[in-house]
């Protein structure tokens, strides 16, 4: 799924790295829970693995997404994790990404073999 994201006065300006390490930015927020997101930034040689971690602390939030905003300005989702349950992957992300659910607060992302096209602010969410 994707979602254009408009910007105005009081949206948050980014810039995006074009040399040969893609940088990726995270990100977090959400309605009704405290999210919080590690690392905050990253910077990784291409075909290296990384890992983000996203905690949440409202237990009855039983949904957790990742989501990947791209240069073009869409924010895409990655994948949805149900507590008790297998994360699922929307298209595109079903190889060389992995959502791990550790209990019903924490959620990690690893990227197996960092690309170019990578380089994104990462989002997490809770439902």
């Amino acid at each position: 799924q994707s979602f254009p994201l408009t910007k105005n006065e009081n949206s948050l300006s980014l810039e995006y790295s074009l040399s040969l390490f893609p940088c990726i930015f995270l990100s977090g927020g959400c309605d009704g829970a405290l999210i919080s997101q590690w690392p905050e930034c990253l910077l990784r040689v291409p075909s290296s693995a990384t890992e983000l971690h996203c905690y949440q602390n409202n237990t009855e939030h039983t949904y957790m997404y990742w989501y990947r905003w791209q240069k073009d300005g869409h924010l895409v989702l990655i994948s949805v994790s149900i507590e008790g349950n297998k994360p699922t992957y929307e298209e595109g992300f079903q190889s060389g990404y992995e959502a791990k659910r550790s209990g019903s607060k924490k959620l990690s992302l690893t990227v197996e073999s960092v690309k170019p096209e990578d380089s994104a602010v990462y989002l997490c969410a809770a439902s």
